[in-house]
């Protein structure tokens, strides 16, 4: 994935292919240096591996490349409903 502002390339950083229960995904975190607009170029590369049935195994066999214009992002951290401070008495301190 690329990250640019206008023409300008800010960065570009791996996607993972990730794996879970429910669905394989690509991401990864990433830090923009404000809200944009910004221009998000995506090229995905084929699985290494090919799924077994005849049909559907060869849908992802060719890589693809996809353009996301005029994207605004909200930089920080989603809140959690979930989250507690961490302070020096917690077990997730560090030392």
């Amino acid at each position: 994935m690329t990250l640019l502002e206008g023409d300008r390339g800010l960065f570009t950083t791996a996607m993972p292919f990730l794996w879970h229960p429910y669905l394989y995904h690509c991401g990864t975190n990433a830090r923009v240096p404000g809200e944009g607009p910004y221009t998000v170029r995506v090229r995905i590369e084929p699985a290494a591996f090919m799924r077994q049935e005849p049909v559907n195994g060869k849908r992802y066999e060719r890589p693809v490349e996809a353009v996301f214009e005029d994207r605004r992002f909200t930089p920080g951290r989603k809140p959690s409903r979930d989250a507690q401070p961490r302070g020096a008495d917690s077990p997730y301190a560090s030392g």
